[in-house]
């Protein structure tokens, strides 16, 4: 766990303490991958994901259905058009029937491409984005989401996100030839709640109908068949929502899905809709087809150091700063030392709680006489343009806690935006020769065993 300067305050900070400024909000961070995705993504997978962790509230239930109008109004509910007869146990079978063609025919088109239109109904009304998706081959796809390139080709998986950064891009093996399973392990918390990718590679009837649930319907099972206007449609249930598909009579893919479920913890009576619209095109050849150039930028395994600006290797930015007992500190003059320098701000609960840990790793270091020396740096503090009330603040705190380590003042912020850190606490190891050897992001509770491993291979 960490914070950035995004975040909302914490159960433990008052709302008094908040930062001035949009630019200093806080938001409470769910692992590093989940929010940048969000953020990457816009509001409406955003708005997904957070309803999938019980942190959005819906609309009350039968009112957002996916059966929500072109203009988002709400409607009966996703499942209200289906008789009796066709919630039948034929009825049934014969939307298992119908899914298994589905998927048949996303599995043997030789191309497939499509622009989706999302629309997630909540109480604030529709929140909408349009993104597309091409399939070809045995693995290979590409998602172009607002500001996010993800591609698989081969057996290797590639996300691009310019906004974080233009200069490096994620690309790792498929695991286990899985999409879905890759780009977790590449981006925790996150996945894309698209059909196609289900109904395309799985190979099981389990993983096509947890295709058609958007990631949110439990426990879901076909539960109803019905036809109209050239058209076919599956009902899908489960313990917390419903969902329907509506099929091309034709071709068998998909025309739209929608989705309404209670997210987990929600209140009684609420309910998220999502709503997909379809427009799928099947191709003997993409034009042009699914490629990855890496254009002469370095390549990264994770999402996390996609964001992160300083990568392990890089030279650590240089610094002249006063330290807390008013002596001023260079990185020039450390080199031939190792550096552990720990970023914090007082407002920021995982950097208080690794604080004392990382107290406890200075201890040992003077007791063993290594030659390391550990430095914090105080860093985005919410009195904005107040150097004076800043540096009160951030003297108070260390003072109060009697650390045996000095804790640098960036009062103005120019030293963290060098080093770039997508959150605090994070801690960067230099080593002697000046470079950045090591990057912890997050709060660790095993932070002193693992900081004087990380010293020892080091120096020795």
């Amino acid at each position: 766990m960490f914070c950035t300067v995004n975040e909302l305050p914490t159960a433990d900070e008052s709302a008094s303490s908040r930062p001035a400024g949009a630019a200093r909000r806080l938001r409470r961070t769910r692992p590093a991958f989940a929010a940048a995705a969000g953020a990457a993504m816009a509001i409406s997978l955003a708005a997904i994901a957070a309803a999938q962790a019980g942190n959005v509230a819906g609309t009350p239930t039968g009112g957002a259905g996916g059966g929500a109008g072109a203009d988002g109004g709400p409607s009966l509910g996703v499942g209200a058009a289906f008789s009796s007869a066709e919630k039948s146990d034929e009825a049934a079978k014969r939307g298992t029937a119908l899914l298994t063609g589905v998927a048949k025919a996303y599995r043997d088109a030789p191309t497939i491409s499509d622009t989706i239109k999302l629309s997630v109904v909540t109480p604030l009304g529709p929140q909408n984005e349009e993104f597309s998706i091409e399939l070809a081959g045995k693995n290979d796809l590409r998602v172009r989401i607002p500001q996010m390139v993800i591609t698989s080709v081969g057996d290797r998986l590639y996300v691009e996100a310019d906004q974080f950064s233009d200069e490096k891009f994620v690309g790792v093996p498929l695991k286990d030839g899985s999409f879905a399973a890759t780009l977790e392990s590449v981006a925790e918390g996150f996945n894309l709640p698209l059909p196609h990718i289900g109904l395309r590679f799985g190979t099981d009837e389990k993983t096509w109908i947890e295709s058609l649930s958007a990631g949110s319907i439990e426990n879901a099972r076909i539960a109803g068949h019905r036809s109209g206007d050239g058209d076919e449609f599956i009902l899908l249930v489960g313990d917390n929502g419903e969902g329907v598909a509506r099929v091309d009579g034709t071709s068998k893919l998909l025309e739209s899905l929608s989705v309404d479920y209670r997210p987990t913890g929600a209140p009684p009576g609420i309910s998220i809709g999502i709503n997909f619209a379809f427009s799928p095109k099947v191709a003997d050849a993409l034009n042009p087809p699914i490629a990855f150039e890496p254009k002469g930028r370095r390549e990264v395994a994770t999402f996390e150091s996609l964001m992160q600006k300083l990568q392990v290797g890089d030279a650590a930015p240089a610094f002249e700063l006063k330290d807390n007992n008013g002596e001023t500190v260079t990185l020039a003059s450390l080199k031939g030392e190792v550096v552990v320098l720990d970023l914090w701000a007082t407002w920021c609960g995982p950097c208080r709680r690794g604080l004392p840990l990382l107290n406890d790793f200075a201890k040992w270091v003077a007791e063993e006489k290594k030659p390391v020396r550990v430095l914090a740096m105080n860093v985005w503090e919410r009195n904005d343009g107040d150097e004076a009330a800043r540096k009160e603040q951030a003297l108070k705190f260390w003072d109060d806690q009697k650390f045996v380590f000095p804790t640098l003042l960036d009062l103005d912020d120019k030293v963290v935006a060098q080093y770039g850190p997508n959150g605090i606490p994070t801690t960067y190891i230099i080593d002697r020769g000046g470079k950045v050897a090591v990057i912890h992001t997050g709060f660790d509770p095993e932070m002193v065993a693992t900081l004087k491993k990380d010293v020892e291979k080091l120096l020795n």
